[in-house]
């Protein structure tokens, strides 16, 4: 018998989302949100679990990270065309 996650589409998506705070987050960026302190400011999610979950969603090719200030350094968080399909 096939893996749930291959008869339903909704299943596939949560699988590959990991958890309830990273398919928050990519909520968050569907409606706008794209820096660190955006989603914290929604969320109230604890500053390392997001900066896990960034990584995490950016390793999986969902969002990608993109300069935005040089001094010091800071990223936008910004969904991919696969992140948006799956949302």
């Amino acid at each position: 018998m096939p893996a749930a996650s291959s008869l339903d589409p909704y299943v596939a998506a949560v699988e590959s989302l990991g958890d309830g705070w990273t398919f928050l987050i990519t909520r968050e960026a569907f409606f706008g949100a794209t820096r660190f302190d955006d989603f914290r400011k929604h969320l109230k999610i604890p500053k390392a679990r997001l900066s896990e979950r960034l990584k995490h969603l950016v390793t999986s090719g969902l969002f990608y990270r993109e300069v935005y200030q040089d001094s010091p350094t800071r990223h936008e968080y910004r969904l991919t065309q696969q992140g948006l399909d799956i949302y």
